[in-house]
């Protein structure tokens, strides 16, 4: 992938720009969705693959496996283009179950007192206004 996006960027630079897409097309903008469809299509046909696999499709796996894998879930609304991370939050927020284990912990942590800024507080140690 890294060469790919190295000949991406040359070729965006020789006209001029920045790409923005991983596979652009010849003009260096966004390809068309129903060319990606009947490539993808055919692709598959060509393998025999025997279930029906859309763009839309691959795009629900890639946000379904980032999220499950720790991508914050606000990163993953920008990805999509979503307009709000509530969208993200109300299609796939109940694949991040851990999430709200693991604010609870952080939580428990914060009040048991284990996770305290010494700069917070005059008088610590560690405040050059306590001498």
């Amino acid at each position: 992938m890294r060469s790919w996006i190295d000949t991406l960027r040359a070729e965006a630079a020789v006209r001029g720009h920045e790409t923005r897409w991983l596979f652009p097309s010849s003009t260096g903008t966004a390809v068309d969705e129903p060319l990606v469809r009947d490539a993808l299509t055919r692709a598959l046909k060509s393998i025999e693959f025997p279930r029906r696999i859309t763009p839309h499709t691959l795009r629900h796996t890639y946000a379904s496996l980032a999220i499950q894998r720790g991508v914050p879930l606000l990163v993953v609304s920008r990805q999509l283009g979503h307009a709000s991370i509530a969208i993200t939050a109300d299609i796939y927020g109940h694949l991040a179950p851990d999430a709200t284990r693991e604010a609870a912990a952080a939580w428990e942590m914060i009040l048991g007192g284990h996770f305290r800024n010494p700069r917070a507080t005059e008088g610590s140690d560690d405040d050059p206004r306590a001498t």
